[in-house]
């Protein structure tokens, strides 16, 4: 939370200082909307997701599987972008799923008594970074506005959803690391 609001504070006063009255001149509402889901998606469900996966099969396993984020970048960008397929992405792909498989079936990692079905935890992890992305990606294709200002935006949502949360659970991250329990 302290890393959100740190950096939506920077990019405003960025924003502020380089564009002035002409910021975000251009936006839309769709474009609005498209990098405020990406923010809630990617910059707060992403990082939520992380946390209750590095608690459930520690933090090696988790960063490994959250590693398959380009896994589901590139499923996701193919069909909703139309971007192509090459045959080394491809078989990347092949590997990365092999990987994700052998990891499951032998229980590797630094913490030992997770189950198979926790490893939902970094692959949700893995996908809402994926989602955000490629919305940003649409967001970029569709407006005039700057990375920064899309930036901006994108946080100033994962933050709102973050407060969100942390308010939702009282305050205490602690032993609820989510609302949804497996």
């Amino acid at each position: 939370l302290v890393v959100v609001v740190v950096d939506s504070a920077i990019y405003w006063l960025v924003i502020a200082a380089l564009y002035g009255n002409s910021a975000f001149s251009g936006l839309t509402l769709e474009v609005l909307a498209v990098f405020a889901f990406a923010g809630v998606i990617g910059t707060a469900l992403g990082r939520i997701t992380i946390f209750v996966g590095v608690d459930k099969v520690g933090a090696s396993l988790n960063s490994t599987i959250l590693s398959t984020r380009p896994l589901f970048a590139t499923m996701i960008a193919l069909v909703f972008l139309g971007e192509p397929l090459g045959p080394v992405t491809g078989l990347g792909i092949v590997i990365l799923v092999a990987g994700l498989a052998m990891l499951t079936a032998s229980q590797g990692g630094d913490l030992a008594g997770w189950r198979p079905r926790e490893l939902l935890w970094p692959i949700a992890a893995a996908i809402t970074f994926a989602v955000a992305n490629v919305a940003r990606r649409y967001g970029m294709l569709e407006t005039p506005i700057s990375a920064l200002e899309a930036v901006a935006i994108n946080e100033t949502a994962g933050l709102i959803a973050l407060v969100a949360y942390v308010a939702a659970v009282g305050g205490h991250v602690g032993d609820e690391l989510s609302l949804i329990h497996i």
